[in-house]
């Protein structure tokens, strides 16, 4: 995608749509976060909030904000970011896939999107893609929803499929289940130390979505968590099965 031009403005009545998409009546929560991080406002949204969702996230934006919703289902309303014990269920498995440090910026777009569409092992492509304005991020829309209920073993459990995505495909560390991930629509505000490496504002935005991509949990594998030996009290390292391609072999 080429650089925008200095007309580049929000379509946050396509973030709106896309909420919808993806949390049919349910409850959204949308933070937002300025620049210096100081400033982390949230709020919720239910279906019936479109006109309080469009002067809200407005407001976010002129105030200079990057503006991302939750991707699992709060246990109720919010003002806060959600944290692992806040989340009701997970309806989606996702990734987080940005252009690796030093390579040519074009190419590594490419590169995550042919990555996306065509996953390595078996693991199948996701039902949306969304242009973050940096890389790419992936949703799995899944055919029952998992329960959380805010109990954080579970939580800590769950999270163990979007790792094993994570690792086949080379993704970020994003894989907690109460992450947020960028709204599509609004505007990419990269901070100084971003700006510094070339990038500049972009448009999120979806590139894909299919209605017919959903998995039952069974399509997918967690990652496994191996005890460092030796070390008492040591957390578990996580890792992917041997027996799945790896990102090498899928570049």
């Amino acid at each position: 995608m080429s650089a925008p031009g200095p007309q580049l403005t929000p379509d946050y009545a396509a973030s709106w749509e896309f909420l919808q998409r993806f949390h049919p009546g349910r409850l959204v929560v949308i933070t937002g976060i300025s620049l210096d991080k100081q400033r982390i406002p949230t709020e919720t949204f239910g279906p019936n909030d479109r006109a309080k969702f469009l002067e809200w996230v407005a407001a976010c934006g002129k105030s200079e904000m990057n503006i991302y919703f939750s991707v699992g289902e709060p246990m109720q309303a919010a003002t806060k970011k959600l944290e692992r014990t806040d989340v009701r269920s997970i309806h989606y498995l996702h990734v987080d896939l940005d252009p690796r440090a030093g390579e040519d910026l074009a190419q590594e777009r490419t590169r995550i999107l042919a990555l996306l569409r065509n996953p390595p092992g078996n693991l199948p492509p996701p039902t949306g893609i969304v242009f973050s304005g940096g890389g790419y991020q992936g949703y799995w829309k899944l055919s029952s929803p998992l329960p959380v209920d805010g109990k954080l073993e579970v939580a800590e459990d769950l999270k163990l499929y979007n790792v094993q995505i994570e690792r086949l495909l080379g993704g970020d560390n994003c894989h907690n289940i109460d992450r947020i991930m960028r709204v599509p629509g609004t505007i990419n505000l990269p901070d100084a130390k971003k700006v510094k490496k070339g990038r500049t504002l972009q448009l999120a935005q979806v590139v894909e979505w299919r209605e017919d991509r959903v998995y039952d949990i069974g399509q997918f594998t967690k990652a496994v968590q191996i005890q460092t030996p030796g070390v008492e009290g040591a957390s578990p390292r996580i890792t992917a099965p041997t027996n799945v391609k790896r990102l090498a072999s899928a570049a």
